[in-house]
């Protein structure tokens, strides 16, 4: 929903980036108008525009969504200082009440990587026994030095 117009008044656009902290793409939002436009009226006013490294983290970040990200079809979710955990292994550590070791991996039981119910997760004490379950009834050739699962489950050699 528009705000109102800012393009006459300079203190209050200086205001919402650099007291409010709001993120060139938010101030943009709040006008239904794009990235660019808000840059322009910044240049134009010669407000300065926030350093990459103040920019670029968390929430400053012109393209922060909330702090979900998507990756190779899991949900990942934003912890700090630009790092992200995979939304299964936080219900699961939540479940257990403990942080998961490194050796731990989730597994999503029905395949569908962004169902990260607890019932369909299930806990393996190694990377080796996760694949080992998708190995099972798999015919592959043993003197390989790397197999990938593919997002079906087919050996690629």
């Amino acid at each position: 929903m528009k705000e109102r117009k800012f393009t006459k008044d300079k203190e209050w656009l200086r205001r919402k980036y650099w007291e409010e902290e709001l993120n060139i793409r938010q101030i943009a939002e709040l006008f239904g108008m794009g990235k660019n436009a808000v840059i322009y009226w910044f240049k134009k006013y010669d407000i300065p525009l926030r350093s990459n490294s103040e920019s670029k983290i968390g929430e400053k970040n012109q393209n922060w969504n909330g702090g979900i990200n998507y990756k190779d079809g899991y949900v990942e979710v934003y912890q700090s200082k630009g790092k992200y955990k995979k939304r299964a292994n936080i219900v699961m550590e939540k479940h257990l009440g403990r942080e998961l070791t490194s050796e731990e991996f989730v597994h999503h039981i029905n395949g569908i990587k962004d169902d990260d119910r607890i019932k369909n997760l299930r806990l393996f004490g190694s990377n080796g026994e996760h694949i080992s379950l998708h190995m099972k009834g798999r015919k592959y050739k043993r003197n390989c030095l790397s197999l990938k699962l593919s997002t079906w489950g087919e050996v690629k050699v």
